[in-house]
């Protein structure tokens, strides 16, 4: 009788415990667009558009970059890191700033971006927009000049614009383009404004029909990447595979995080970079990956 009494005691105080926890409700992020604009003196100016649903918390805080200025909320100026406060179910809020030295000029220039958001998305879409008269460079095979590859590339006539759309992206993730200014020599100073309008349009829409044709057929070719596009760690997995043979033998994925000591979330994102750099090449084994290594890396 008495154990009975204890067995009793301990359940109402378990049922207790458990009525007193409360379970705190993560917001879906339904949508994100982003959008980058380059301008020629190499800075940028980005916009970020969110929708959320089943929002139940109070504050929404986004880091931006260290050096960001000019900071909105829609139309209100704001601070680093911006933190919005909440008081909808349904959300949706537009994010800009302002950013110098977003790109390097190196001969050819070279835009490097790390997206990183809170939470991950249902989708993700992501454009940049290069300068006006700006294209992107020649594809080689020691040196790509994008990555990952753009979903569509477009010109308006004045830009070349490259976008990028994607269902529940694994983030961070990683974008890196180099582009270059024609050197286009006009023999009448005197022609038309038109004209010159006209000739821009022509030959930026003729450019970027062909550099999407040529880049879509180019990228089975590289045998090779430069060190400079990668992180520390694709580096690391990179050298790993180089070293157990992963060209010809694959190796499992669960494997790579265990040599490395690093956890399955962190494995699983770098190698979605390296995936979308066509760098490495994953199969479907059981519950796990079999990786393949594809390309090797050369220093600059």
């Amino acid at each position: 009788m008495k154990v009975q009494n204890h067995c009793l005691i301990l359940g109402l105080i378990a049922a207790i415990i458990a009525l007193s926890i409360t379970i705190p409700a993560i917001a879906t992020l339904d949508q994100v667009n982003i959008v980058d604009q380059l301008n020629v003196d190499l800075s940028m100016r980005e916009s970020i558009q969110l929708s959320m649903s089943s929002n139940k918390e109070s504050i929404f805080t986004l880091k931006l970059p260290e050096n960001a200025y000019n900071i909105l909320v829609g139309n209100i100026s704001a601070t680093n890191p911006v933190i919005v406060q909440l008081n909808c179910t349904q959300c949706s809020m537009r994010i800009s700033y302002s950013l110098d030295n977003a790109a390097r000029d190196e001969g050819l220039f070279s835009f490097y971006r790390t997206l990183g958001l809170p939470m991950q998305p249902v989708q993700m879409h992501y454009v940049l927009y290069l300068p006006v008269g700006y294209i992107v460079a020649n594809y080689t095979q020691a040196d790509p000049t994008i990555a990952p590859y753009p979903t569509s590339m477009i010109t308006d006539g004045q830009h070349i614009i490259l976008s990028w759309s994607e269902q529940y992206p694994e983030l961070p993730k990683q974008y890196f383009v180099k582009y270059e200014n024609p050197k286009i020599e006009v023999t009448n100073n005197r022609a038309p404004i038109w004209l010159t309008a006209l000739i821009m349009f022509i030959l930026g829409t003729g450019i970027g029909t062909l550099l999407y044709k040529f880049l879509k057929k180019t990228p089975k070719l590289m045998h090779t990447v430069p060190s400079s596009l990668l992180s520390p760690d694709e580096k690391a997995i990179v050298e790993y595979l180089k070293k157990h043979n992963a060209q010809s033998n694959p190796i499992n994925q669960r494997e790579i995080g265990r040599d490395l000591q690093w956890s399955k979330s962190k494995v699983s994102a770098v190698l979605s970079n390296l995936y979308y750099k066509k760098l490495i090449e994953r199969e479907k084994f059981g519950r796990n990956y079999k990786v393949k290594l594809l390309k090797d890396v050369h220093h600059d």
